[in-house]
């Protein structure tokens, strides 16, 4: 379980989970599940320093997500 830091707030804890769950999720080779997680939170705090990485995230996901095409 991830705790809390000195000095953060609830919001600035809630992003740093989300990214570390992401990358969790990632690393499992299970990118729709991180897909899942960042765009809710996006939704939450749209106007976070961090959104612009979460965009960043949510995008790369996308890509990472997607089946492979059929030939």
């Amino acid at each position: 379980m991830t705790l809390p830091r000195a000095g953060e707030t609830r919001r600035e804890d809630i992003l740093r989970v989300v990214l570390e769950e992401a990358s969790a999720w990632i690393k499992q080779d299970k990118p729709g599940r991180a897909l899942e997680l960042v765009p809710s939170v996006l939704r939450i705090v749209s106007d976070a320093p961090a959104t612009p990485l979460l965009r960043k995230i949510e995008q790369d996901l996308s890509l990472l997500a997607r089946p492979a095409p059929k030939l």
